[in-house]
């Protein structure tokens, strides 16, 4: 298995991706290069995870080179030029994404190449296709931005004004330029708040993030130009529906404000384009986070989250122009919401019917590690450490949650010896990470302290300093576990002992 930046690109690609990827290193158009496409067949059958052992820089070269005088800067060179053709690739895939986007694209080439009466085709079968778009979002409306000045610039350089009658139109076009940038620019700025809003939430950094968009934003009346737009134009509910999110982010404990936001969603969803839907969506599930959060009986919250979730498993909400595949991280947060409301019926049901949607990359992994904690869940620790022991490490995202469900299997089967090994090599994992922020840090920081000082307690036999555990955990507020934590010290104390039960 080679590492390299290359092959976690192609891992990212679907099956129809990989393939079109194949024609388009075929094609000299984009590559030149044979070894690129003798690197292509030689890999395609060893997607998506390329750790075969027939997929090694020595094979490599001497399959290129045909040579065994092995010269690594060489293949670098080689995986370097696979590694830019295949970005050069996904260039190429994202303009396909949006047609109105790359119209845009050819009618300024067009008038830049005085190709006037091509102009006016494309111009004409641009807007009939337009006429018949039922998917808006926020880049549909700078597209139409960029159409009307397109169609300004045409005509101010090839209608000569000889009377007032012509001046209205290009009056008109500029009009309408500037409704459409306005709408753009006023969600597209309330988008950026509301990610300014979570990031602060999420990695508790509230004060440090820079404020310079929030006061322009602030200094925008925004009300009063939806007062100007509402009911004269086509797509003044997206507008509409962007005040009402900001609102429903501002005021969290505002309930009715979250269901006049959620109600506008679902009024004009017919309307909205997939990115939208997925956009809105996923803002609804944060809403309703941020409210279980400030909300000291979060259970309606966790069912209102509940019933977002099912809309988007059914609706396929989460797919877009970008995404057709379930998220992990969005699959993993109903795995885990699910757990927590012990609704293993429907934990079932996603691992069964769900885990085939995530990314052939990741379907396996995913499906090993929810297996893993369902069974857990369940009191079936054996089976629960059989689907760990199936997960590959190497590319999975989620090993921090793989590690504590371990060292809870080690707990309950009473590998303690085991257990304390672990979390010492834990310890020295979380120490070297720089990629892990500080207050996850401390979370899993705090769950192996404790639990490393519940398996002492029970090796030593000293059950009477049980209580004095319980006490220090309940003063702790940042830590992953904690419930279960105070359910293993409340059954040392229920039976006044600490045995271990271990094999």
């Amino acid at each position: 298995m080679i590492k390299h930046k290359a092959f976690d690109l192609l891992r990212s690609l679907s099956v129809d991706e990989f393939r079109r990827f194949g024609d388009f290193v075929r094609s000299p158009y984009f590559n030149k290069s044979k070894n690129i496409v003798a690197v292509y067949e030689h890999i395609f059958p060893f997607y998506p995870d390329f750790n075969n052992s027939g997929i090694s820089k020595f094979v490599l070269y001497e399959k290129l080179f045909k040579s065994t005088e092995y010269k690594d800067s060489s293949v670098r060179n080689v995986l370097a030029r696979l590694l830019n053709i295949a970005l050069e690739f996904l260039v190429h895939e994202n303009l396909g994404y949006d047609e109105l986007s790359r119209q845009n694209m050819l009618l300024e080439e067009l008038n830049r190449r005085k190709l006037n009466d091509l102009f006016v085709k494309s111009l004409r079968e641009t807007e009939a296709g337009i006429k018949n778009f039922s998917e808006v979002d926020f880049d549909f409306l700078l597209n139409r931005y960029i159409l009307e000045r397109n169609k300004y610039n045409f005509s101010i350089q090839n209608d000569k004004i000889i009377s007032k009658s012509k001046v209205y139109p290009q009056i008109r076009k500029l009009s309408d330029a500037g409704v459409y940038l306005s709408i753009y620019y006023i969600t597209e700025l309330i988008s950026e708040n509301i990610n300014i809003i979570v990031y602060s939430e999420k990695f508790n950094v509230e004060g440090k993030m820079p404020d310079v968009i929030t006061r322009i934003f602030e200094s925008i009346d925004q009300e009063k130009i939806f007062s100007e737009i509402k009911d004269k134009f086509e797509f003044d509910y997206l507008l509409e529906i962007y005040l009402a999110l900001l609102k429903a982010f501002k005021e969290p404990v505002n309930d009715a404000a979250y269901y006049s936001y959620k109600e506008l969603v679902n009024r004009y969803i017919g309307n909205l384009s997939t990115d939208e839907i997925s956009f809105h969506y996923s803002i609804m599930i944060g809403c309703c986070i941020l409210k279980g959060k400030l909300s000291k009986s979060p259970a309606g919250y966790n069912t209102e989250l509940m019933n977002l979730y099912d809309e988007i498993l059914k609706n396929e909400y989460y797919k877009n122009k970008k995404v057709q595949h379930l998220p992990e991280d969005l699959f993993r947060d109903i795995l885990f919401l699910s757990i927590r409301e012990n609704n293993l019926e429907f934990v079932k049901e996603l691992i069964d019917k769900y885990t085939a949607k995530i990314h052939s990359s990741q379907h396996d992994n995913m499906y090993h590690f929810s297996f893993a904690f369902y069974y857990f869940a369940l009191g079936e620790f054996e089976k629960s450490l059989e689907y760990i022991n199936k997960i590959k490490m190497d590319y999975f995202i989620y090993k921090y949650d793989v590690k504590n469900l371990l060292l809870k299997v080690y707990y309950e089967m009473g590998y303690l010896e085991e257990a304390i090994s672990m979390i010492h090599s834990y310890r020295e994992l979380l120490r070297k990470d720089v990629f892990l922020t500080e207050s996850r840090k401390v979370r899993n920081r705090n769950f192996i302290k404790f639990l490393r000082r519940l398996i002492i307690l029970k090796i030593d036999n000293k059950a009477h300093e049980i209580e004095n555990l319980k006490i220090d955990l309940q003063g702790v507020s940042e830590m992953r576990y904690k419930r279960w934590l105070l359910i293993k010290i409340d059954e040392i104390v229920e039976t006044g002992s600490v045995v271990t039960h271990g094999q």
